[in-house]
């Protein structure tokens, strides 16, 4: 048979039991307390390797918890919201690129970009331009969105422009 990292061949593992309300709660609640405190260090090591990032960054609330419409992280350019389980499962620079990103779409105003432009294209096109910019910096990436490396060096609004022609293309 075929095992995972860190299986056992044998199935010795107790039934779960179940947590009561109050248990799950608790649980909810020291996740978001240590994630809080993840977030404070990052904070930091971002100021001491990126000063204008952390210095940036330092000027905004984040705000740790679970909302449906917030799957990993997002900003209003004035808050960052961050999903607790979605950085939970981060590693320590990956994390420093999602605080890093975040900041980013502040930093480069692309809540004020959008204009009449699909939001879901332009998202994907402001997400892409971040994403250029901190792996060039040497930044690790959770993940990346498809892309054509040739448009490292364009802006988000010509992102958007290669992705709307992508898309009625059939692409």
């Amino acid at each position: 048979s075929i095992m995972g990292y860190g299986q056992s061949s044998q199935s010795n593992k107790k039934p779960k039991k179940e947590l009561t309300p109050e248990q799950q709660k608790a649980q909810e609640e020291a996740l978001i307390k240590w994630v809080s405190e993840q977030i404070a260090i990052d904070k930091q090591t971002l100021l001491a390797k990126f000063p204008f990032t952390g210095n940036v960054i330092s000027r905004l609330d984040v705000l740790v918890g679970h909302w449906d419409d917030v799957p990993t992280a997002c900003t209003n350019g004035d808050k960052i919201w961050v999903d607790v389980l979605f950085y939970a499962k981060l590693d320590p620079e990956e994390r420093l690129f999602v605080l890093a990103h975040e900041c980013w779409h502040v930093i480069l105003r692309h809540f004020l970009r959008k204009m009449n432009r699909n939001a879901e294209l332009m998202n994907w096109a402001t997400d892409l331009e971040i994403h250029f910019l901190l792996t060039k910096e040497g930044l690790k990436a959770p993940f990346v969105l498809p892309h054509k490396p040739e448009w490292s060096d364009l802006s988000a609004e010509e992102i958007y422009d290669r992705l709307l022609q992508q898309a009625k293309q059939g692409k």
